[in-house]
């Protein structure tokens, strides 16, 4: 018996997504829904790179992607990584904790 490859897994439980090529800009970001989710940044061949909880999907992407450089200052840039996002709604941070 072979182990499942991990977008096997990946898939059904982030079923949406969206990606781009090269560095992202804030309007990037507007197709996003608002609201809580779990979601997954990956990278150009869809490797996972972090996996997070937000209350504000949209909101969150957009601010640690598409920040100034001065802003960022101490945090890693992970524009230079992640090529996409992956993620599924949920209603409530107790649903993201369990999810």
């Amino acid at each position: 018996m072979s182990s499942p490859d991990s977008a096997d897994l990946i898939t059904p439980a982030l079923p949406d997504v969206h990606t781009w090529t090269g560095r992202p800009g804030a309007d990037e970001f507007a197709g996003l829904p608002g609201g809580p989710a779990v979601l997954l940044f990956v990278d150009e061949h869809g490797t996972p790179v972090q996996l997070l909880t937000t209350q504000q999907l949209r909101r969150f992407v957009t601010s640690r992607l598409s920040e100034p450089e001065d802003v960022r200052r101490g945090r890693t840039d992970l524009a230079e990584v992640v090529r996409g996002v992956r993620w599924r709604r949920v209603h409530c941070q107790f649903e993201a904790r369990w999810w």
